[in-house]
């Protein structure tokens, strides 16, 4: 086992997050681990796994709660950051659904558990998808908010009917209608 990894595995074996309780494994070129502040650093071409979760960049930074100022129920991980050109998160949920997320920056934070994509950050679940300069995902209350930017961007987000099924690309009927009405009478 190489030192780096050997390092990562050494404060991170303790950290647990609801997303996934299980050790977080990092292969990275470089690593150094700071134990009295409770903070490990992670750079060159970082691999992040744990659980079903994936993560890659080019650097990451992740901070634990140091064990004296956790109370019973905190997991101690406190805040997770990837960058990268582009950062990228991979995640498959119990359910087999797939989350997908990319930006320049990447940050997970606990207490409540969310994600923050900031700088052309895309965010994709199964055939969703939802673009800006800055997406907050909220992963206990499954919300998403985005902004388009200071430049005057704006966030794009494209979204299918649930349980559509349509696997040959046709058009998927709107509930209460029949589709076959060109007139609409409905909103723009």
């Amino acid at each position: 086992m190489s030192a780096n990894r050997l390092l990562a595995l050494l404060l991170l074996t303790a950290l647990a997050t609801p997303l996934a309780a299980q050790e977080l494994d990092v292969v990275s070129d470089e690593a150094s681990l700071d134990q009295g502040e409770g903070v490990a650093t992670f750079r060159g071409d970082v691999e992040a796994t744990r659980g079903k979760t994936r993560l890659t960049g080019a650097w990451m930074r992740v901070e634990q709660v140091p064990s004296a100022e956790r109370d019973g129920e905190e997991t101690g991980l406190r805040r997770l950051e990837l960058e990268g050109d582009p950062a990228r998160l991979f995640h498959t949920s119990e359910e087999g659904e797939e989350l997908r997320g990319r930006a320049r920056r990447i940050v997970y934070r606990a207490g409540p558990e969310r994600l923050d994509l900031h700088g052309d950050a895309v965010l994709e679940r199964g055939q969703d998808r939802f673009a800006g300069d800055h997406i907050r995902y909220f992963l206990e209350t499954d919300r998403v908010e985005g902004r388009g930017g200071d430049q005057g961007g704006r966030v794009r987000t494209t979204l299918f009917p649930e349980g559509n099924g349509d696997e040959e690309g046709g058009e998927a009927p709107v509930e209460g209608t029949d589709n076959t009405d060109d007139e609409g009478g409905g909103q723009p």
